[in-house]
């Protein structure tokens, strides 16, 4: 019996030993870094209260539509009695020209020696009649040749003006003061009525253009706002004409900004307002389920208030009731 016993405390030391080295083991496996989140506290950072006050003011809301200075006038000018080949200009683009200039002149071909042959023509027609003339005067004889060469004068007189009155129609001619703003033809080209050949503008005075059809009840006699460009300048122009849609300003004064033509121009027309009511900002309203309301900061602490709203420009907003002058409003309360 007691071999058996002996054996039986071996396998029981062997298994102690077992189980220890595989505790020992499994200890090494065991994650022993460091929680990085040990000790940390969640703290709600509280954002400051934003807010206006309400005000008692003046209140007017303003649109803004794009116009372009134009001038005085343009003419664009044609040949309308006559047709040819165009020859050349007579002034250069950007030239300032006078009412009655030549501006171009159409290639008069044969004509210049027609011209040429009639005045020879001319002359010896006057130099015939000038001759008999002299004899009639000093001798009294001779009348019926007198009044014979005097028709012959008359007659190529008439033929080498009216030749004459052919070039000069080829010759286009300025209708008013300005300069050359644009320029059509070229050596050779074919004018006819419908061929444009010059533009002339001018810029004595400068004009404000824009479409009114977006902005109705504007009159004739209304002052408008003209707004600068990248600036707060204004400057006041009085509507001249309305044309259609088209609705012209005369400003007071021409701004260099738009002092040349076809530069843009910003024009502020009133639409609406309000003396003396209470507007607060609009980024404090709030609208949702059929309600308006804001929420009033007094003594540290917010209430809702129902408000009625009136007109609404540039981030303010008339209020109507609910509010009074001077209350505070929080600005984006869901911010």
């Amino acid at each position: 019996m007691k071999p058996y016993a002996g054996e039986h405390m071996k396998k029981g030391i062997y298994l102690a030993i077992s189980i220890l080295l595989a505790g020992l083991m499994l200890s090494g496996c065991v994650d022993v870094s460091v929680d990085p989140f040990t000790g940390f506290e969640y703290v709600k950072e509280e954002k400051p209260v934003v807010t206006s006050p309400v005000e008692r003011r003046d209140f007017e809301i303003y649109k803004t539509v794009y116009g372009s200075s134009i001038p005085k006038a343009r003419e664009t000018y044609y040949y309308k009695d006559v047709t040819g080949y165009f020859k050349e200009y007579k002034v250069g683009l950007l030239d300032t020209v006078k009412e009655g200039d030549v501006v171009a002149v159409l290639d008069s071909g044969v004509l210049d020696k027609q011209i040429r042959d009639q005045k020879i023509q001319y002359e010896k027609a006057r130099l015939i009649y000038e001759k008999a003339r002299i004899q009639y005067e000093s001798t009294g004889q001779g009348e019926f040749a007198m009044a014979s060469a005097q028709l012959d004068f008359e007659s190529e007189e008439y033929k080498y003006n009216k030749l004459l009155e052919q070039l000069s129609a080829l010759e286009l001619r300025a209708g008013m003061d300005g300069f050359v703003s644009k320029r059509y033809a070229n050596p050779g080209d074919l004018m006819n009525a419908a061929a444009p050949v010059i533009d002339i503008t001018d810029e004595s005075e400068i004009f404000i253009s824009f479409d009114g059809k977006d902005t109705p009840g504007i009159g004739i006699g209304e002052i408008l706002d003209i707004q600068i460009r990248n600036s707060t300048e204004i400057i006041k122009g009085e509507v001249v004409s309305i044309m259609d849609s088209e609705i012209i300003i005369k400003p007071e004064t021409v701004h260099e900004s738009f002092e040349r033509t076809g530069t843009l121009v910003y024009v502020r027309i009133l639409k609406d307002k309000r003396l003396g009511t209470l507007v607060v900002k609009s980024n404090a309203i709030i609208s949702e389920a059929g309600r308006t309301y804001v929420y009033v900061y007094e003594n540290g602490i917010k209430n809702e208030r129902d408000i009625k709203t009136g007109i609404e420009d540039d981030g303010y907003t008339e209020v109507i009731f609910g509010l009074e002058e001077g209350e505070l409003v929080i600005e984006n309360p869901y911010r």
